[in-house]
């Protein structure tokens, strides 16, 4: 957040009750996106917030701690609207907004894939935990998607694609809507 573009543009959403989420997930976006979501309940514990999502995924654990974020604020709606792409992690997030309110542009790319996996150099606890982030990613997918927890490993595993129609028949989003700015 560094330049002032990025300022104005953080300002400008904050002031919409947006939260931009866009890039990397990683422990610095995650605690920007988690201070966002505090400081815009405590202005207001009614109104909904927005997460606009334009992120190839990333980190499980610092992705994770969105979604936990996204539980502590409830009641407060959390919609959820992909304006580029949304990968992995980031797919999840779309996915785990308020029921009805999580929307995608046509234009959107998302997929979902298992998190990545430690080489035989990684040790039997490192291969351990990656294991069980894939078991807890695959449950938090499969509640957010309406799937079955087998179907959704299978996609996973082979790193499924999905335009935003597909999206939306899959479960990850409730529907289709154009423009940056969901109404």
């Amino acid at each position: 957040m560094g330049d002032s573009g990025a300022t104005h543009d953080d300002d400008a959403c904050l002031a919409r009750r947006q939260v931009l989420l866009r890039g990397q997930i990683d422990d610095q976006t995650a605690n920007e996106v988690i201070a966002k979501f505090l400081f815009l309940r405590h202005l207001d514990r009614t109104a909904p917030v927005t997460l606009l999502i334009d992120s190839p995924g990333g980190s499980v654990v610092a992705g994770l701690a969105i979604a936990d974020t996204m539980d502590h604020v409830a009641p407060l709606p959390v919609h959820t609207h992909c304006f580029g792409e949304a990968h992995s992690m980031a797919a999840l997030l779309l996915a785990h907004g308020t029921p009805g309110q999580r929307t995608t542009v046509p234009t959107a790319e998302l997929s979902i894939s298992m998190p990545w996996s430690p080489g035989d150099e990684e040790s039997e606890v490192a291969r351990a935990e990656v294991a069980r982030l894939a078991e807890v990613l695959i449950g938090f997918a499969a509640r957010g998607s309406g799937k079955l927890v087998q179907e959704v490993r299978a996609d996973c595993e082979a790193s499924r694609r999905f335009s935003a129609q597909q999206a939306v028949d899959y479960g990850l989003a409730d529907r289709v809507e154009a423009g940056l700015y969901p109404r």
